[in-house]
């Protein structure tokens, strides 16, 4: 290791002092296949790092940090000429070889990489800003920095967080180069999926051009390469507040002088790239252009659901255009379970401030209401936009009429959280829409009991009741007279009602729900838990706009059987009884239900 290191600086002595440019041939040459020597390896970029820049200050042979373009036409026969391109080549070897410390599985190599390489791209820019008298940004070099790290199997936190927090975020057009260089990266990854390209091009580094730069790990898997990209954008800052952010290519001092009329398109070109450093429409197109090329990807289930947690707040916001987004969002909306529900919040905006067209909504918003919505880990999330999806008063009353009538059904089989939060809720939809209150008061055909005062059973002992179950089984054992029709309806005066609702039905315009009333409720007042059967008393006050009081919700979304249960231990009770007889047995000889109540 000694023997090395002291081996470079020989080397480094060599081109430096003596000009003897053959020797960097030597330095690749000795660090070849080396790349597990940390410390050879940090000691050889260091070298050629001081080695590139000192040249390039002196300008040996006109060496520039940046090739020179030269016409075809002109070949470049002097002997200086034949120099400066080797230097540029060796330049080029150089940065390909830190390039691919990128991917080095040590995080401490990757760190010493990327910051040897911004450092390149910076002085990179200084020279591209003094040569073309106008702030450019060294995209050549930083796009190879971008497609390594996307493409890279151990792309570290640590990495990320350096780029991020040194560079993108101090750096106006370092950010905006690396939303179009992560979009370039996204580009050729769906291209190459869609030409089902497998094989991986191999060229010389100086053969390289700046639109067709490939990565070291190409064939990374798509999973993983989506995890990284994801990675980026998740941490890259919002395209806000960018006019004041310092840029690293306006660090010239070409500020100071007046600007002269643009005439050239070349020139102008130029300064239309310094104002979209700065220029925050500039830096929304290509957030925008980044993420909808990335959502066209065949992204993994959790990267899927982690856009759709933050697509409302931290991605819809700033695109250029919502409405582009409508297709990601109905698709995610279409495919059911908690990929709906977290797609509803992002479709719901575009609906409601986009003015999107999307007739099935409350379609698929009804289909998602099941049992599993209260117990998902999103439930609160839902359940607000599934009041806010409701708060229209101009709805069509059936509509809103199969959402309570849903809401109430799933009620007698929900735990009590889940009842606690669905009897308010159903409360203020009753408020927002009078119409529906017949649901309610609806009296039982062919009489005039109300829903919620069922007849109260008699009291019976325990040898009537066996009495009469078995004179119902032998009724029911009859075989009936031949002269009646199979097919000839039964009346019963006394038999059991049928619910008019289609519970299965998925379209809410189609459950006859407005022609059904809300027994579940009656069932809701007698619910073992107190608190179901408290607050289910609400609807025995009369509704009137004056009278009813609006719930909030958010004072029952957060209910779990814990808090329940550390409620009723905390409550206090007005009476508690003092005396009693003590029951000798479970059932007494002479009446087996004496001490039985079925009222």
């Amino acid at each position: 290791m000694e023997s090395g290191v002291s081996r470079l600086k020989e080397l480094e002595s060599s081109v430096l002092t003596y000009k003897k440019y053959n020797s960097l041939a030597d330095i690749f040459d000795l660090i070849k296949g080396k790349a597990d020597d940390k410390d050879l390896t940090i000691a050889a970029v260091q070298v050629l790092k001081k080695i590139f820049v000192v040249l390039a200050e002196r300008q040996d042979h006109g060496f520039q940090l940046i090739p020179k373009a030269v016409d075809s036409e002109q070949e470049e026969t002097s002997s200086s000429a034949q120099v400066r391109k080797f230097l540029e080549t060796k330049l080029t070897h150089y940065v390909s070889f830190v390039v691919k410390l990128l991917h080095h599985t040590d995080v401490n190599i990757q760190t010493f990489a990327l910051r040897s390489l911004m450092a390149l791209v910076k002085r990179q820019c200084q020279e591209l800003t003094a040569s073309h008298k106008q702030a450019t940004f060294a995209q050549h070099t930083f796009q190879q920095v971008i497609l390594a790290m996307v493409n890279s199997e151990t792309l570290s936190a640590e990495v990320l967080e350096l780029l991020i927090h040194n560079y993108v975020t101090k750096f106006g057009d370092v950010r905006l180069y690396t939303f179009k260089c992560l979009k370039l990266a996204i580009s050729k990854r769906r291209e190459r999926l869609r030409t089902n390209e497998t094989a991986e091009d191999e060229e010389e580094a100086e053969d390289v051009d700046m639109e067709d730069i490939e990565s070291p790990n190409s064939t990374l898997a798509i999973a993983a390469f989506c995890r990284n990209v994801y990675d980026f954008l998740a941490n890259l800052p919002d395209p806000s507040n960018v006019e004041n952010i310092a840029s690293m290519m306006a660090s010239s001092e070409e500020k100071k002088k007046p600007e002269k009329p643009a005439h050239d398109s070349k020139q102008k070109r130029k300064r239309k790239e310094k104002k979209e450093a700065n220029n925050m429409k500039s830096h929304q197109r290509a957030f925008s252009d980044c993420w909808l090329a990335f959502l066209s990807l065949p992204l993994p289930q959790d990267i899927y659901k982690k856009i759709l947690l933050r697509l409302h707040k931290n991605i819809l916001p700033y695109i250029t255009d919502p409405l582009r987004l409508s297709d990601f969002l109905t698709d995610s909306y279409n495919i059911g379970g908690i990929v709906s529900v977290l797609a509803l919040s992002g479709l719901f905006i575009l609906i409601t401030k986009h003015h999107l067209d999307y007739p099935d909504f409350y379609k698929k918003l009804y289909a998602l209401l099941d049992e599993s919505i209260f117990t998902v880990k999103y439930r609160a999330r839902f359940l607000k936009l599934l009041d806010l999806s409701l708060k229209s008063t101009l709805m069509p009353a059936y509509v809103v009429a199969s959402f309570i009538k849903k809401l109430a059904r799933l009620s007698i089989r929900l735990p009590p959280s889940g009842c606690l939060w669905v009897i308010p809720f159903l409360y203020n939809l009753f408020r927002r829409h009078p119409s529906c209150i017949v649901m309610i008061h609806k009296p039982i055909p062919g009489g005039s009991v109300p829903v919620f005062e069922a007849p109260k059973p008699s009291t019976t002992t325990f040898a009537d009741f066996i009495t009469a179950l078995a004179d119902n089984l032998n009724k029911d054992s009859e075989p009936k007279p031949e002269s009646t029709p199979a097919s000839a309806p039964i009346e019963k005066k006394d038999g059991p009602l049928i619910d008019p609702f289609i519970e299965s039905e998925t379209d809410p315009a189609k459950t006859n729900a407005l022609e059904s009333s809300l027994w579940e409720v009656g069932c809701l007042k007698r619910h073992y838990c107190g608190s179901v059967s408290r607050l289910a008393a609400i609807f025995e006050t009369q509704f009137t706009k004056m009278q009813a009081e609006k719930y909030e919700l958010d004072d029952f979304v957060s209910l779990t059987f814990q808090s329940l249960f550390e409620q009723e231990l905390n409550r206090k009770t007005k009476s508690v009884p003092l005396a009693f007889s003590e029951p000798k047995s479970l059932f007494s000889d002479t009446d087996p239900f004496q001490s039985w109540s079925f009222e």
